[in-house]
């Protein structure tokens, strides 16, 4: 999702509605235009996400993290993991390349 194309009540319907029947959800951003924008992600009129999004928006990056690590480490048939073990290896992987970097 992109969350500065919609506004807060309505990225945080949409995004709360597929986390809770179990999909993965991820956010990003506009640039992909020669505009100057933030890197912060935003909703509409620049409003912040709150803690729920925040929360969503950091499980999806711990999903992608998880994909990628399975991924160079098993190759492109590496076995199936739930969303819940995703984040759960995402987590991990993330935590050692910042907190050891």
């Amino acid at each position: 999702m992109i969350p500065m194309r919609n506004r807060i009540e309505v990225l945080k319907e949409y995004a709360e509605y597929f986390y809770d029947h179990g999909f993965m959800v991820s956010f990003g951003t506009e640039h992909n235009t020669t505009a100057m924008k933030p890197l912060t992600v935003a909703c509409a009129n620049e409003t912040p996400l709150d803690d729920t999004l925040m929360n969503i928006s950091f499980k999806g990056a711990a999903c992608l993290a998880a994909h990628q690590y399975l991924l160079a480490k098993e190759g492109p048939h590496y076995p199936e993991e739930g969303r819940e073990e995703l984040e759960h290896l995402g987590f991990a992987v993330l935590n050692h390349y910042f907190l050891n970097s």
